[in-house]
């Protein structure tokens, strides 16, 4: 019996240690869910990292190839700018042609049929200018301007003897001298139209008539032709900036404004492309050319070049002298212009000497604003430089052709060959050559 009662308690403390077992092993069992379900919520917290972490990498790959963009770009301007800063430099202290060089030899030149021999005396070098054996000049003839008198007389007070006080006699004569002066004066004119009425009965014509109004350049407008032949010649002769011209102006008692002048050049471009044309018609009929080409800034975006750098080609002939702008500098250029038989000179002398004065242009206003206004300054370089070959007066010749386009209302005439030198008559270029009747002595 004893027996039966040990073996019942072993069993039952056998299945108490088993209940314990099944208890921990519960335990542990609950632990475990429990921290799968932590493990759960940490990897779904790290795949939302990562899926940030991918946006992240697909946000800065973008940025950084905005980025290499923007360089590329960046370094094309760097490019641009350090170029223009070259050229700049090369503009402002570089070497230049018109420049004279430090040792000049031109006043110090051996005469060819007197060359220089130590050991005979009258032989050695001479300086240009007058010589101390030679006549002095004749003064010039200044007797076609008019004549303004000015009677400088003596104070009353000087009228008397100055030891007696008895009053002095007038010899009916004076001593006279002259001197040159200079008076540049600017005036409103005033245009007054008569009218007139009829008196008849008359019913189909107006009872007034009144005078038509005078012709203009430029068609409302109230400056005259005098005003653009100045500010034309001004800029594209005399190579002074717009600005010094306004100040001039300014000074004399007229305001102008840039617009203002902007706009009459632009409207002028048209009149002058007639004359350009036949000039350029006439002068590849030319025997040989004279060529040469400088730096000629526009400022304007087209397509297809860099940068604002054109170039000012110049082609001259015995009689007449072409200027062109185009983009590039190649060969194509000069063939455009070069007919099949023309014969280029070795010297090329006469070519840099008339391209100096666009040259000044340039360095004094830098260049062109537009296309037009390049066009503009193109046709008034050739038209002076040819005007400058036959000795005619620039203001003259503008005033005599403007005053044309003012008859034919504002427009171009339809025959502007009658305007070219080569088609004047010999009364016509005396006159447009010396337009004040100014005599030439002879001081050779």
């Amino acid at each position: 019996m004893s027996a039966r009662v040990v073996s019942s308690d072993a069993v039952v403390d056998r299945l108490q240690s088993l209940k314990l077992v099944v208890e921990e092993l519960r335990r542990e069992v609950r632990d475990l869910l429990a921290e799968k379900v932590v493990l759960r919520q940490e990897n779904a917290d790290l795949c939302q990292q990562v899926r940030d972490l991918k946006r992240d990498v697909g946000y800065w790959k973008s940025r950084h190839a905005d980025v290499k963009n923007k360089n590329v770009l960046v370094q094309a301007e760097l490019d641009q700018a350090k170029a223009e800063t070259r050229q700049l430099k090369a503009e402002q202290f570089g070497k230049s042609s018109e420049k004279q060089k430090k040792v000049d030899r031109s006043n110090d030149l051996a005469d060819p049929q007197n060359p220089v021999d130590p050991e005979k005396p009258g032989t050695e070098r001479k300086k240009r200018g007058q010589q101390p054996d030679r006549p002095a000049p004749k003064r010039r003839d200044h007797s076609h301007l008019p004549v303004r008198v000015e009677v400088i007389d003596l104070p009353d007070e000087e009228k008397v003897c100055g030891c007696c006080g008895l009053p002095l006699t007038d010899l009916g004569c004076s001593k006279d001298s002259e001197q040159i002066e200079i008076e540049i004066e600017l005036y409103r004119k005033q245009l007054e139209r008569k009218r007139y009425r009829r008196t008849c009965n008359c019913v189909e014509p107006p009872r007034t008539v009144t005078a038509p109004v005078p012709p203009k350049r430029l068609p409302k407008s109230i400056f005259g032709t005098s005003i653009w032949v100045y500010l034309l010649i001004e800029k594209f002769q005399l190579q002074r900036p717009t600005h010094r011209s306004i100040e001039q102006l300014r000074l004399l008692g007229l305001r102008l404004a840039p617009g203002t002048i902007a706009d009459g050049f632009k409207r002028i471009e048209p009149l002058l492309t007639p004359i350009y044309e036949a000039l350029r018609r006439h002068h590849v009929k030319s025997r040989f050319f004279h060529a040469d080409e400088t730096r000629w800034r526009v400022f304007v975006e087209k397509a297809g070049k860099i940068g604002h750098q054109w170039w000012l080609w110049l082609f001259a002939s015995d009689d007449s002298v072409v200027y062109v702008l185009d983009p590039g500098r190649s060969h194509d250029v000069p063939q455009k212009y070069f007919p099949d038989d023309a014969r280029i000179p070795m010297d090329n002398n006469a070519a840099e000497r008339k391209i100096r004065n666009p040259a000044v242009g340039r360095k004094n206003y830098y260049g062109s604003g537009a296309e037009w206004a390049g066009r503009l300054a193109m046709m008034l370089f050739s038209i002076f430089a040819t005007l400058a070959i036959w000795k005619i007066n620039p203001r003259t010749w503008l005033t005599w052709y403007f005053d044309a386009c003012a008859t034919n209302a504002g427009r171009a005439p339809e025959n502007v060959e009658i305007f070219m030198p080569w088609n004047l008559s010999e009364e016509r270029l005396a006159e447009l050559r010396n337009p004040h009747g100014e005599s030439f002595p002879n001081t050779s």
